[in-house]
């Protein structure tokens, strides 16, 4: 018994020393970000220091440090207790700094009055992580037992800084190898969730930069959108629309926080009280190919989505087209160079995107065409996701379904962290390639899908006009009733959400949608009181339809539909409960926009901002685990 109370009595001591040398090393982080002297060099070097710091307090909120009473949750009491203690001794021991890292920095007589909210990593970034870890700190500082005097940095290297941040780091890793395997894996979810965060809501190029390149992340694919979106910022997507209509004068808002204006798509009309600044174009080298080194296999200039294959230059390419109304063509020829220019840096594969060799115009036309390097070298033939749900060509396991489920919520994951908008997601923009000798019929498994048709993307900003898409009315089963009708919402995230919960139903049930509809339309007249899907061996010609308006005006009944064996019962037999409440969230986010209240009442809720990036990440995650245990 006595065995037992001292052993007791020994985790307590060490929980309480470990909550101490917690403290401390938040002290530490605290003074060495508030601490001046080191000029330019404060910029990188602080947003480091807060992304360290982040990850001590993911950490110690993980293990119970901040619970009452606080806990130590770890297999490995001792080695997380020495782990703080040398972290503790780094962060604010002037001697260790100056011994160690040849860094000199003196103690002020002057005291911390209190805790400023993080100015640059974390500053006005709306995530509850975020908000928490701002709040622990203060709670930290609150509880001290002594003041905080203010540091001063006296001499620096450029390259010490960085090896303090390295040894930092290292002994945050080895606080998180401490970690039970599930709480770790939430630690890095977590990690990668505030990251994303970051970059989707902050427009400072000088901050993505840092976030691309000098910051730990456990996630590349989120790297890669800050990469994306800075070139972005770089190519001034993000400008006002010309001022006139001849296109003669362009504006740059100004932005003085960093953070994105909130846009809200309930109300288009608004406009908002902004500083204008002409902009100054960077110089930059065009995306404009030369049109007489084309070489094209058939005449294609019909206004709309046109994808053809052709030569450029004695190489194979796919050419995307796009025609501009003449009218038009002055304001939106610009657009056309910033989109290619933006798809030319689209070289990570978690975008799941062909690379952009540029755009070329045909003479004397107002059309323009984006050129694309085909994934393979040798012979090829392509198809589209539409043409493989038509018949039996390919009847892919669930294995290779959930696949294609994951690439596509991956990619519009990637596209909207990087503050874009795809706006023509749909099954024929969805594009598989396999080499010429193989034949589609009797495929067993799915090649790599790539994700086309960007002739109507831009940047989602409040700024940006909208294009209204001008598509083939087959195009229209995938867009939400909010963007078709005349007082249409400015486009948003949501609304791509819905598109790929249409394509998502078609990869669940493996029927083109435009089958399943014109069959819904034809049975509910007969009165059955449910609903049977067509055969696969069904299929529809969309230039024989003549009940278009039918159709898209039953598309909604027939997606939410909760009569017997409606579209829904069919999706969870074929695919189960979790891929079924995926497609319901993508199908119903946009809808969460008609009942979303007035702006004050939407202010007030924060965390309501990024709901249809939460919904993304946690459908990517949820079809991944999927993958693991199918």
């Amino acid at each position: 018994m006595a065995e037992a109370l001292s052993a007791a009595s020994g985790v307590a001591g060490l929980i309480s020393l470990s909550v101490q040398l917690f403290d401390g090393c938040v002290k530490g982080f605290v003074l060495l970000s508030a601490a001046q002297g080191l000029g330019s060099r404060a910029e990188v070097f602080n947003c480091q220091l807060e992304w360290e710091h982040y990850h001590l307090h993911r950490w110690a909120s993980v293990v119970g440090l901040f619970k009452e009473p606080p806990e130590l949750n770890v297999p490995n009491l001792p080695l997380a207790e020495r782990t703080l203690r040398t972290l503790e001794q780094i962060l604010t021991n002037a001697e260790q700094l100056r011994t160690h890292y040849d860094l000199t920095i003196d103690v002020t007589d002057e005291e911390l009055k209190s805790i400023q909210s993080p100015k640059r990593l974390f500053g006005g970034i709306l995530n509850s992580a975020a908000h928490t870890f701002v709040s622990d700190t203060a709670k930290v500082y609150q509880r001290r037992v002594s003041s905080w005097k203010k540091l001063k940095w006296a001499a620096v290297d450029q390259q010490k800084l960085a090896s303090l941040i390295q040894d930092i780091h290292f002994f945050n890793e080895q606080l998180r190898s401490t970690l039970h395997r599930v709480e770790e894996s939430q630690y890095r979810g977590a990690s990668s969730d505030t990251l994303r965060s970051i970059i989707t809501q902050t427009n400072d190029e000088k901050l993505l930069q840092v976030v691309a390149n000098k910051l730990s992340s456990f996630d590349a694919a989120v790297q890669a959108s800050a990469r994306l979106k800075q070139r972005g910022l770089l190519l001034e997507v993000w400008q006002e629309q010309d001022q006139n209509d001849d296109g003669d004068t362009s504006t740059l808002v100004a932005r003085t926080d960093g953070i994105m204006p909130r846009s809200s798509p309930t109300s288009s009309n608004q406009t908002m009280k902004r500083k204008v600044l002409p902009v100054k174009r960077a110089p930059r080298s065009s995306c404009l190919l030369d049109f007489k080194l084309l070489r094209r296999t058939e005449d294609k200039t019909n206004i709309g989505v046109i994808r053809e294959m052709a030569i450029f230059d004695q190489a194979q390419v796919i050419l995307e087209w796009k025609g501009l109304p003449e009218h038009l063509e002055k304001r939106l020829k610009h657009r056309v160079e910033a989109v290619a220019d933006f798809l030319s840096g689209v070289n990570d594969p978690t975008f799941h995107s062909l690379t952009c060799l540029g755009y070329v115009k045909e003479p004397k036309t107002s059309n323009y065409a984006y050129v694309f390097q085909p994934p393979l070298k040798e012979s090829f033939s392509t198809k589209t996701l539409a043409d493989l749900l038509q018949g039996d060509i390919v009847l892919p396991s669930i294995n290779q379904r959930l696949t294609l489920a994951a690439t596509l919520f991956e990619t519009v994951l990637q596209f909207h962290t990087a503050g874009w908008l795809h706006k023509s997601i749909r099954s024929d923009n969805i594009l598989f390639f396999q080499p010429a000798d193989r034949p589609w019929t009797g495929t067993h498994s799915l090649p790599d899908a790539y994700l086309g048709g960007y002739d109507f993307a831009r940047s989602d900003n409040i700024l940006e006009t909208t294009e209204p898409p001008v598509g083939h009315e087959p195009a229209r089963l995938y867009r939400h009733p909010l963007s078709l009708t005349r007082e249409r919402m400015a486009y948003c995230k949501a609304f791509d959400l819905y598109s790929l919960g249409c394509v998502l139903l078609e990869v669940g049930l493996w029927r083109p949608m435009l089958v399943m509809l014109a069959d819904w339309t034809q049975q509910k007249p007969s009165g059955k009181n449910d609903y049977c899907l067509p055969p696969r061996s069904v299929i529809v010609d969309p230039s024989t339809v003549s009940n278009w308006h039918l159709i898209l005006e039953e598309k909604e009944s027939f997606l939410t539909s909760t009569q017997s064996g409606c579209i829904a019962d069919e999706l969870r037999f074929c695919m189960g409960d979790r891929y079924s409440r995926i497609v319901s969230d993508c199908l119903s986010e946009a809808s969460k926009l008609i009942t979303e209240g007035d702006e004050e009442e939407e202010e007030q809720d924060d965390s309501g901002r990024e709901s249809s990036l939460d919904i993304q990440i946690a459908s990517l995650r949820a079809l991944r685990s999927m993958l693991e245990h199918v």
